[in-house]
């Protein structure tokens, strides 16, 4: 961070005539009471809230952005958090750094950020892979500036890019991994009522220091396997499974959607796959993944702005049984989120990093924290078999109160092969054989939350208040209740 600075401040004095800099500040106090956190109030908050019944913040962040030509601009930023007890964390500590060359074609982000997601995209549960559930992981990336026309055929097609290299904590199983992250999107317009997209996105964990095999390679011939979803060899890894299956651990996700547009108002239709393995050498249209509906109506203060519902749907992962008996693969049980070797997962901090219904590994089967003498522990998913239906709306109630609303429904099954209590061992045929499993049998689980944000003036100043109240009701959960209650102060240096 301290390069960062040096750069930043050397390019503002070496241009001082063409260089023009804005510079705004946000300042965030909150603070929630419940009897054990709700769903709605720990889930999708980029990591900053925490765990503890009754918990206070205060946040303050700091971003700039300087114009250096007409087509290149740096942003950056800094966000420091304060709460009073933290988890994993100190109870002070930065949560956003982060400093970003932005071009018409091509943005280079380094540091610690997360994308803000405004209007429609909090009615949604989250992404399958990459969802606003943990905190940000610091990374250096190169991305497109979202959609950019794709050269020659630019009336017809746009396309977005990304790579990134990133750095995962030390407090899990695997130490401090690597995270490797790529993306590709191609968007066909102007030829049919409807736009289309279709994207892939990929993403491994490889590196760190394992409690057994120890430090783990990391040299470019790994970081070469790990590109290319190839299977490891003696020079690469010294773990056997690796050399049969992938160097690292590898997730990915399909990404397919319909947008209708008419007038002010547009309808999406999107289709996610989540694949681990073999498993992604197709797509499986019909068995997991997120379908999602999204409904955008133009009017800035009508009482009905935007609709989003979604069904989630992780049960299947390939059939119950990885490499069958009776056929050569080396798929099934995909287990999600969950990995022999990285045994921490797809999570950072504790946190999934995808769809929250996929359940954290802080947290045991029931939503309590996972624990071990006195000490909280990151151990492995203990729930991505779920059924989930998830409806999201918002509006205005005024020209100055708004609202959210999320209702969501789920059964979970635990996982294949569980070891939690009240497991049902259930037999499968396939291809002949007989294979015993163990599945919970579809705990039932009701959370919601309403959201009202309007603007207050206190002491001649003008604040943005929020306030939350979720309730869950269920046999995974329990019966929870919360209030969250914030204020915001944003201004201009």
């Amino acid at each position: 961070m301290k390069k960062i600075s040096i750069i930043i401040t050397l390019l503002l004095f070496i241009n001082p005539i063409q260089a023009q800099t804005k510079l705004d500040y946000q300042i965030e106090t909150h603070n929630h009471f419940s009897n054990n956190v709700p769903f709605w109030l720990k889930s999708n908050q980029n990591g900053r809230y925490s765990t503890e019944d009754i918990n206070s913040q205060l946040n303050g962040h700091i971003q700039g952005t300087t114009t250096i030509t007409s087509k290149v601009s740096l942003s950056y930023g800094v966000e420091a958090l304060v709460e009073n007890k933290g988890i994993y964390h100190d109870v002070f500590r930065f949560f956003q750094y982060y400093a970003n060359i932005n071009t018409a074609y091509l943005d280079l982000k380094i540091g610690k950020q997360y994308d803000e997601k405004l209007n429609f995209e909090l009615l949604k549960s989250g992404q399958l892979l990459n969802s606003s559930n943990a905190e940000p992981i610091p990374k250096v990336q190169l991305k497109t500036p979202g959609y950019i026309p794709f050269p020659f055929i630019q009336d017809y097609f746009d396309f977005k890019a990304m790579m990134a290299h990133g750095w995962l904590e030390s407090e899990r199983f695997v130490e401090s991994p690597y995270l490797h992250e790529k993306y590709a999107y191609l968007k066909v317009k102007n030829i049919l009522p409807v736009e289309f997209y279709i994207g892939l996105q990929h993403a491994a964990m490889w590196g760190g220091s394992h409690p057994v095999y120890g430090k783990l390679l990391d040299t470019w011939s790994v970081f070469r396997d790990v590109f290319l979803a190839k299977a490891g060899n003696d020079e690469t890894s010294p773990v056997a499974d690796e050399q049969e299956n992938r160097t690292g651990n590898h997730i990915g996700m399909y990404d397919l959607g319909l947008n209708y547009k008419y007038n002010d108002y547009s309808f999406t239709i999107y289709r996610q796959v989540l694949f681990e393995d073999a498993s992604g050498k197709t797509i499986q249209f019909f068995s997991d993944g997120l379908w999602g509906l999204e409904i955008k109506l133009g009017h800035k203060n009508a009482f009905f702005q935007g609709f989003v519902i979604e069904f989630i749907k992780t049960d299947y992962q390939s059939g119950p049984v990885h490499d069958l008996e009776t056929e050569p693969r080396l798929f099934g049980n995909d287990n999600y989120f969950n990995n022999y070797l990285y045994q921490s997962g797809w999570s950072y901090y504790g946190f999934t990093i995808g769809n929250p219904f996929i359940t954290s590994p802080i947290f045991n089967f029931r939503n309590s924290l996972t624990e071990k003498d006195g000490k909280t522990i990151v151990s492995h998913f203990p729930n991505n078999r779920v059924l989930a239906w998830h409806v999201g709306l918002m509006g205005a109630l005024s020209d100055k109160l708004s609202y959210r609303w999320l209702l969501s429904y789920s059964l979970n099954y635990g996982y294949y092969y569980s070891t939690e209590e009240d497991y049902n061992e259930k037999e499968v045929i396939i291809n002949g054989k007989s294979y015993i499993i163990r599945e919970l049998p579809g705990l039932k689980q009701f959370s919601t939350m309403v959201e009202l944000e309007f603007p207050i003036k206190i002491m001649e100043s003008e604040l943005k208040a929020t306030t939350r109240v979720a309730l869950d009701i269920g046999d995974l959960l329990g019966n929870r209740y919360g209030i969250f209650v914030g204020l915001s102060k944003h201004g201009v240096f």
